[in-house]
Order: structure tokens, then sequence, then C-alpha cells
């Protein structure tokens, strides 16, 4: 704060003056080497793991070994671009995954009552069955 007089005979007053603000220590852009270096030693993958396990960690009989591997991950890399239908079957593939792919956000999907991995190719199948079907009568 800046301390003036008033001209008319009132007493000092504070005025919102400007203050010199420190220099940013961090660039305006993003770093992706810090993503490398949180998901190379800091990204908590166990914690990670078990609160998407809900459970179902093999701990317990009753636990079902293929929850984990029915929900979908997505992630968004570089340049927005989107990964869907990833899945992984245990704590170390998906470790791998991230820190290979390094993704900028990790999004959490639904768990499938099938393999993720099935999901893809099975929708491709039938849209290649699909739509020349379509594409040929439209024409008729």
């Amino acid at each position: 704060m800046i301390t003036e007089a008033v001209e008319n005979g009132g007493g000092d007053m504070e005025i919102d003056g400007f203050e010199q603000k420190p220099e940013k220590v961090v660039p305006d852009g993003f770093d992706v080497n810090y993503l490398k270096i949180y998901y190379g030693k800091l990204f908590p993958y166990t914690d990670f793991f078990k609160w998407m396990s809900y459970g179902n960690d093999g701990k317990h009989p009753g636990s079902d070994q293929s929850y984990f591997g029915r929900r979908e991950f997505s992630f968004t890399l570089e340049n927005d671009i989107y990964l869907r239908y990833q899945s992984f079957n245990n704590l170390s593939e998906m470790e791998n995954s991230i820190k290979e792919k390094c993704p900028f956000k990790i999004d959490i999907g639904p768990v499938y009552n099938v393999d993720v991995s099935t999901i893809l190719p099975w929708l491709i199948m039938n849209l290649i069955c699909v739509l020349p079907d379509q594409n040929l009568t439209e024409f008729e």
C-alpha cells in the first residue's frame, strides 16, 4: 500500500498502488518433462490400482479377478490425441503403459461386462459389415 496525504485537510489515506511482483520461476508453457518425472517417481500406481479395483484385487475369495481388466481408461496425449478403450490386466501393465504414453489426462471409464480390449475390434467388425450394405442400398 502507498500512503499519501489528502489535500482537503483529511489525514493520511492509504491508496492501492502498483506493487512489483516477482518474476515467474515456472515458464508459461507446459513442460512435458515434468510429466515424465511425475509418472516416473511420484504417481501412486499401487493406490490407484487398489482404488479402481474396488476390493476385487484378489485378497478375498469372492473377488472378481477380471474386474480391473474390464474397466475402460482413456488417455489424452500431447496435441489433444485421445486414446480410448485402454484396459490393463494388472498393476504392472497399467504402470508401463502410463510411463510409456505419458498422458496429459487420464479419464476413468466404466466397467464393462466384457473385456475392454474385445470391444473395439467388435465395433469395427460390425461397422465394416453394416456400412457397405447401407451405402449400397441408398444409391438404388
